[in-house]
């Protein structure tokens, strides 16, 4: 009975469909296709988050000048609060660009595991 599920008529289709698009007809051949199609697009997801990163790393810059700037003007009082809003922005942006720099290396260890699993594959259709 649970064969017949809705869930396993939609997994059959997206399989056929698979199939039909990879002119590949063995589940190894298919499974290596559909892995090496997450490591491409885990690379473009990569390839955005790098220009994310220049960006956010461009507006720390950015701060980092500002807040020298303010720095260097004699009368403190005057820009004090300019300072700490100058300084709470850089902070968080430094904080994106951790959380950025953490995703890239995720994305990677994702990358190496896919491309583990297609040299596995790669073994496996080489014994066939």
């Amino acid at each position: 009975m649970a064969g017949e599920g809705a869930g396993n008529i939609i997994a059959r289709r997206v399989t056929d469909d698979l199939i039909a698009f990879s002119g590949k007809t063995s589940p190894s051949k298919y499974m290596k296709f559909f892995l090496e199609q997450k490591v491409a697009e885990s690379r473009r997801f990569v390839n955005r988050i790098r220009a994310e990163v220049a960006t956010s790393s461009d507006c720390l810059t950015q701060l980092t000048a500002v807040i020298a700037e303010f720095e260097a003007i004699e009368n403190q009082d005057e820009v004090h609060d300019c300072l700490l809003a100058a300084k709470d922005a850089k902070r968080g942006e430094k904080a994106t660009l951790d959380v950025l720099n953490e995703v890239i290396a995720e994305a990677f260890d994702e990358i190496e595991t896919h491309e583990t699993n297609v040299e596995i594959l790669d073994g496996a259709l080489d014994g066939v």
